[in-house]
């Protein structure tokens, strides 16, 4: 399901294209509507487009069996004891997924070098003074990279 907006407007007052694509029959739907239609009429829409057409479905089609869905909800729809079961497995997850994060972000720290800031100050003949700043190691030559762009390095 998308929308195409911000279409010319038609002489009936149609500015958006509401596309369907129903997977299971391999088809779309283009059905021409209003860009500030409110939620009760897209179903008033879809109810009169694609469910007068086809009608609701009788069984559901699943790859195992159209009772697995029933039986799954009566054996697992358990009110606050579902809440509360899914609650702490999100909490393991987290916990686990934490545990990853901090074992992966040590061993990252391990093998990281430990780098010095330095600030340069170059002068450009048209563009006045600015700085730069290196993610280098203090010392390094700095005039082998900016000679070639005509930057010159300043002492003071």
């Amino acid at each position: 399901m998308d929308f195409v907006k911000k279409l010319p407007r038609t002489s009936s007052g149609h500015d958006t294209i509401w596309v369907i694509v129903d997977r299971l029959t391999k088809s779309a739907y283009f059905m021409p509507m209003r860009e500030d239609y409110k939620m009760d009429m897209l179903a008033i829409l879809y109810l009169n487009e694609i469910v007068a057409r086809h009608g609701v479905p009788i069984s559901i089609i699943s790859d195992r069996d159209s009772r697995f869905t029933s039986r799954f909800l009566a054996v697992n729809a358990r009110g606050p004891e579902l809440v509360q079961e899914t609650t702490e497995k999100i909490s393991q997850i987290k916990d686990g997924l934490k545990a990853a994060r901090d074992r992966q972000k040590s061993d990252a720290d391990k093998r990281r070098k430990p780098l010095e800031f330095s600030v340069v100050i170059f002068s450009a003949a048209l563009h006045g003074w600015y700085y730069m700043v290196f993610v280098t190691t203090v010392g390094e030559e700095y005039d082998k990279v900016f000679n070639h762009f005509g930057y010159v390095k300043c002492t003071t």
